[in-house]
């Protein structure tokens, strides 16, 4: 039989599933990569060893599944170099060291040492091939590699959060139950199903509602509750309470309660329940609970009448709850069923795909087809014959059913190998859709001699280890209340002696009692006094002369955590802590804009800036807490008029700043200001390294923005939470930590999980309580054993989701406890009121009454400390300051480098007005909004001429189709236009694509003062289909003739760039006749030239370049065509550079053609002309029958080579000059 504790033994041959249970620290990665190594090395019955690209490895997030590749890769190098070295020759290891005692008998045989150190340098060769990552990337895989058995579209769609797209449609879904107006027959559904409503519900909850019905697998119930049979239950309860001699008191409040009830039951049939007459079911039930005692008489309690009306009263209440839960239960299903038909339309206009669709996409293409066949889980079973899932524990039942329908045959039996790793105790996400019930069921499948218990514990010391033991064993292993249902337990795990050699002691030298529960005294448990007492701990736990020491040091800030339940108590713990002078830091997704004041003071700052002519808003900016001029200082500036001007001058010159250099270089300056009276601060550091941050993401918005109050918005925006990020964004928004690795740690419980702290702190788990009803937001939902997750709206669902929560809270207390190292404090309340059946109960707080001291002394807890009482006050100083960190004077600036440094270059980053030094490749119409400006003077008046006409013209001839867009311009309306024409169907017309339009224009908040999106987006169908059906220059090329195999829109390219200079193109260019074609500025180029052309084209076998063009080269209110006549348009390419744009994609393509085409490339026969469509006229043209809107040029062969010469220049260094 298997060991039940060696993975060497474990089976990995052949079909079947495999469990490898790890509870806390127990090396579950490590365990991984020695199962990853035996797949690649040991023979799999005459096949031979798997490569990497044959095993996946998934795993929750893209941060873990990014360590999982670099620990597999590290564990390949180790295993290589052992191989290369002689490590068979040596000694046999210890037996602890169970993966080089492994290695070291495998390679006894010298065929198979040859052999394993050739596989190894094979496998890590193609280990960036593999298929390492999360199961949302490995599903985008799928759709990629296999798309004809996948049923996909060979263009990938664009991967979006659909989050934003739900939000959107809540939106919506408010304004209609506002209104009366259905569009379709799915709207039509919801507004009946909402006049069945009690009232409407608000904004809030339309929003959660529609979060929870947008996800996977969740279905909402309303069928009809059958009330035949209440009649019967009516009948019998009727029959006892007409019998008043069987209840103890004539005033008995079970014989109300079941009058009331039969009352009630008997308007039922009618169709039209009096609901006045229900009574309340909590009554109902607690007078059924006292039936036996004080409600009915002792001769009557086997009544046979007594005895069916009591085992009738629960079914009836749970159904009655149903009945009067229908009516939001309709609701609900007719709002899911319009807003998945809505998102699906939305997204499929947009050609998108939300995280949560790949998902679901891939699930139903592996469901077989009509013939029962299965080519997609075939295809990847064949690929991937083995599959490690790692944290399987939280794995929801659409990503099991898809690894369940791969390693599965169509008779239902197992194939391949499904590896299985997590632990159910750590099951702690399902509010994110982690579904426990899942993992047991897949449990169930697994053979005993098919699993693997990881139970040696290599994280905590062996004093914890017991700690931990020894709390279970008094508090219960049982992960659920006595009431639960729960099959997860709490296995004793064995100490591994890891940490033997660096052990916590306390003041007395001795660190055995390392599991603390600190006592409320009656009167005392609240939540602000135990993390007031919480704070005060850490005070004395740092004190240098309290004697806490780990090994031979002191004990350190950064050796402690605190673990709270939610971000508000998070808050509140640092700011005791710093009132106490202890370094500590909020660990986790603090955004640096809406969990942080500086935000709001760097906004008033920056709208002193752009309004420094207003002495009350500079006052403003110098009163923040930023500036920190205080009362007084502002008073004595009143009466300074010298001090004044001197401040109000600053915010003048920062003006000027702002538009030479961009937003960055004020916070700069700003920073410069400022820092030396805050780094005198406690949290001085914070200051400026936040500061830092949000001059950045300032700038990243400027690039994208529309002048200086477009950032301001952006920025109070983030400020006030409106607008819902990205994972991404939240990436990029959250709080950078630069000293904090000195600090205290405060984070939530759910944030902890996966990591370790030698000192944890849990001042509010005695409080860690489920939300009463009344408080609890969004929906609930119910798994069930088929995998969909169904809405809880009656008593008896919302009961058991209760018990559900209240089991996760659990496993949330052992993941608390697990995290420490050494020693974990916890605060608990014996005085609170619990009941041991409240759903509702705090899981320690439960635990509490057995944990007094002389329960602890009855089970030889001897690990175990409780401390009466917390200490709340005074508030505590340490005895001496905590520093953590010295030399915090100014370091001097590094070196210039002796050659530019490498960035991305483009057309915008290139022409730009400042220089940019990061090309965005996303921004399509970003050109039309920055080239304008270029060489303009730096004044107010520069910022927004984009669209400002070229020069006046003599004549001036109207066209209705140039004033249909009047009103709509700008950068945003440019990505609009982009947008439709990147991803129209070029078979279709554009009037069957109104969808498409409808949300690009949407896309980009394009809107016009006078007309509808609607009304919009037809004018526009109408100019853009005229583009696309005109003949270019009379040349013969119409757009919508041309198949989709001659078209590649946003085709992108990328080339590198060393030692090119802008000042050398300027005189290439000049010497061929076009001295103004390159800006005007001495810029080196180095690192990467990259572009998006907007389509690429082929026509009679030669490629052509097109750029559309949005820009209003009229005056904005009216429009004339001599506007786009072919010598406005001439004036128009030079003076925004556009022409140097074409340059630059014909040396893309020419580069592009000769690679591919390689000794057949001839340009005079292969590549096109430059065409720029300037769409408001393309197609019209002057009475004398000149085209408008068109520009079309083709560069010479030798301008074309020089440029190709200078750019792949490539710069010599001092090292290689020598």
């Amino acid at each position: 039989m298997t060991d039940p504790r060696d993975w060497r033994t474990l089976p990995l041959v052949g079909d079947g599933r495999t469990l490898v249970e790890a509870s806390a620290g127990t090396g579950k990665t490590w365990t991984i990569g020695a199962l990853y190594l035996r797949l690649l090395l040991e023979d799999r019955t005459g096949q031979g060893p798997l490569s990497p690209r044959q095993i996946v490895v998934a795993t929750y997030t893209n941060a873990a599944a990014d360590e999982l590749r670099r620990r597999l890769r590290g564990r390949l190098l180790e295993t290589l170099d052992l191989a290369a070295n002689g490590f068979h020759l040596a000694a046999p290891p210890a037996s602890e060291h169970t993966d080089r005692a492994w290695l070291h008998a495998r390679w006894q045989r010298t065929d198979t040492l040859a052999a394993d150190r050739e596989r190894l340098g094979l496998a890590l060769a193609e280990l960036d091939l593999a298929p390492v990552s999360t199961l949302h990337r490995l599903c985008a895989r799928i759709l990629a590699d296999h798309p004809f058995a996948a049923g996909a579209a060979f263009r990938t769609p664009e991967m979006v959060d659909s989050q934003q797209r739900v939000h959107e449609l809540a939106d919506d879904l408010w304004r209609l139950l506002q209104s009366d107006d259905a569009a379709d027959l799915a709207a039509h559904a919801v507004l009946q199903a909402r006049n069945g409503l009690h009232h409407v519900p608000t904004r809030e909850t339309v929003r959660h509602d529609l979060e929870g019905l947008m996800q996977p697998l969740v279905v909402v119930e309303a069928d009809e509750v059958p009330v035949a049979w209440l009649a019967q239950v009516q009948a019998t309860l009727a029959a006892v309470v007409e019998r008043p001699q069987i209840f103890a008191r004539s005033t008995s409040v079970l014989l109300k309660q079941w009058k009331a009830l039969a009352e009630f039951l008997a308007s039922c049939p009618s169709g039209a329940p009096a609901w006045d007459l229900l009574p309340k079911a909590k009554e109902v039930r607690a007078a059924l609970g006292n039936l036996q005692h004080n409600q009915v008489k002792p001769e009557f309690h086997q009544d046979p009448g007594v005895l069916a009306a009591a085992a009738t009263t629960e079914p009836v209440l749970d159904a009655i709850s149903r009945m009067q839960a229908l009516p939001r239960a309709r609701f609900l299903a007719a709002v899911q069923a319009w807003a998945r038909a809505e998102l699906d339309r939305r997204l499929g206009a947009a050609r998108q795909l939300g995280f949560d669709d790949l998902l679901t996409t891939v699930h139903d293409a592996l469901r077989p087809t009509i013939d029962g066949a299965r080519p997609l889980a075939d295809a990847l079973r064949q690929a991937w014959p083995v599959a490690l899932i790692d944290e399987f524990q939280d794995t929801d039942p659409v990503q099991f059913g898809i690894l369940d329908a791969i390693y599965r045959d169509a008779d239902g039996a197992p194939r391949g190998r499904l590896v299985l790793i997590g632990d159910p105790k750590q099951a702690i996400y399902r509010f994110r859709g982690g579904d426990i019930h899942t993992y047991e069921r897949a449990k169930a499948d697994v053979p005993e001699a098919d699993r693997l218990t990881l139970d040696i514990n290599r994280r905590s010391s062996d004093d914890f280890v017991e700690a931990v033991n020894q709390f279970y064993d008094v508090a219960g292993a049982k992960l659920g209340a006595p009431g639960s249902g729960t099959p997860i337990t709490y296995t004793r795990a064995r100490p591994s002696g890891r940490r033997a050699a660096h052990r916590y002691a306390g003041p007395d030298g001795a660190g055995s009692r390392c599991l603390v529960l600190h006592s409320a005294a009656d009167g005392e448990a609240d939540e602000s006094s135990a993390l007031r007492s919480c704070a005060n701990r850490i005070t004395r736990l740092l004190d240098a002369r309290g004697g806490h020491t780990i090994g031979d040091r002191t004990l350190q800030a950064s050796d402690l955590c605190v673990l709270v339940p939610n971000n508000g108590q998070a808050i509140a713990m640092l700011t005791l802590l710093r009132e106490r002078g202890v370094p500590c830091v909020l660990r986790g997704r603090q955004s640096v804009f809406t969990d942080n004041a500086l935000a709001r003071d760097l906004l008033v700052v920056l709208h002193a800036v752009v309004h420094c002519h207003d002495p009350a808003v500079l006052r403003a900016a110098l009163g923040t807490g930023l500036w920190g001029l205080g009362y007084q200082r502002l008073r004595a500036l009143r009466d300074d008029p010298a001090a004044w001007q001197e401040e109000a001058a600053r915010f003048h010159r920062w003006q000027r700043l702002w538009r030479e250099r961009g937003v960055l270089s004020v916070v700069t300056s700003l920073i410069d200001e400022v820092a030396r009276a805050h780094l005198d601060t406690r949290e001085g550091h914070r200051v400026l390294t936040d500061l830092r941050h949000l001059g950045e993401l300032l700038q990243a918005c400027e690039d994208q923005a529309d002048g200086m109050a477009s950032v301001l918005k952006w920025l109070q925006q983030r400020i006030e939470g409106s607008r819902e990020d990205s994972e991404d964004a939240a990436d990029a928004n959250a709080l950078r930590i630069e000293s904090d690795a000195h600090c205290v740690q405060v984070m939530t419980l759910h944030g902890s999980k996966g990591l370790e702290f030698n000192v944890v702190l849990l001042p509010l788990m005695w409080k860690h309580e489920g939300r009463a009803r009344q408080h609890a937001k969004g929906l609930r939902k119910l798994s069930g054993v088929d995998g969909l997750r169904r809405v809880a709206l009656d008593e008896a669902s919302v009961r058991l989701d209760d018990r559900e929560q209240q089991d996760e809270r659990f496993r949330v207390l052992y993941v608390a406890l697990t995290r420490a190292v050494h020693a974990c404090h916890a605060w608990i309340a014996p005085h609170a009121k619990q009941g041991a059946d409240d759903a509702l109960a705090a899981p320690l707080a439960l635990a509490t009454p057995r944990l007094d001291a002389e329960a602890l002394a009855a089970h030889g807890a001897d690990r175990i400390a409780v401390v009466a009482g917390w200490w709340t006050s005074p508030v505590l100083r340490p005895p001496q300051p905590i520093r953590v960190r010295t030399g915090d004077e100014a370091r001097a600036l590094p070196a210039v480098p002796e050659r530019i440094l490498p960035s991305r270059h483009s057309f915008t980053t290139l022409v730009a007005r400042r220089r940019r030094f990061e090309a965005d490749p996303w921004a399509a119409a970003g050109d039309e909004r920055d080239a304008a400006v270029l060489n303009e003077p730096l004044d107010a008046s520069a910022m927004d001429d984009a669209t400002a006409p070229v020069t006046a013209t003599a004549t001036a001839t109207p066209h209705p189709e140039l004033d249909s867009l009047l009103g709509v311009a700008g950068a945003d309306f440019g990505n609009a236009i982009h947008r439709i024409l990147e991803l129209r169907a070029p078979d279709e017309p554009l009037a069957a694509q109104h969808a498409l339009v409808r949300e690009s224009l949407t896309h980009y908040d394009v809107s016009h003062r006078e007309l509808t999106t609607e009304a919009l987006a037809e004018r526009l169908i109408l100019r853009l289909q005229a583009v696309l059906d005109a003949d270019l220059a009379r040349a013969g090329v119409r757009l919508a003739d041309l198949p989709a195999t001659a078209l590649r829109a946003e085709m992108e390219f990328n080339y590198a760039l060393d030692g090119a200079s802008l000042g050398r193109l300027r005189d290439i260019c000049a010497q061929h006749g076009w001295p103004q074609l390159i800006p005007a500025r001495a810029q080196q180029l180095a690192g990467l030239m990259n572009g998006k052309i907007d389509l690429v084209f082929e026509h009679a076998g030669r490629f052509h370049i097109l750029d559309w063009k949005g820009n209003d080269l009229g005056d904005g209110a009216s429009a004339c065509l001599e506007d786009y006549a072919p010598a406005a348009l001439e004036r128009k390419m030079d003076s925004t550079h556009y022409r140097f744009q074409a340059l630059l994609y014909t040396v893309a393509i020419d580069r592009y053609l000769r690679d591919r085409l390689g000794d057949a490339y001839d340009r005079a026969r292969h590549l096109g002309d430059c065409w720029y469509l300037f769409v408001r006229a393309t197609g019209l043209q002057l009475p004398d029958g000149t085209p408008c809107g068109v520009w079309r040029h083709r560069f010479n062969d030798a301008l074309i080579d020089a440029v190709q010469a200078e750019l792949s220049r490539v710069e010599v260094g001092v090292e290689e000059a020598a």
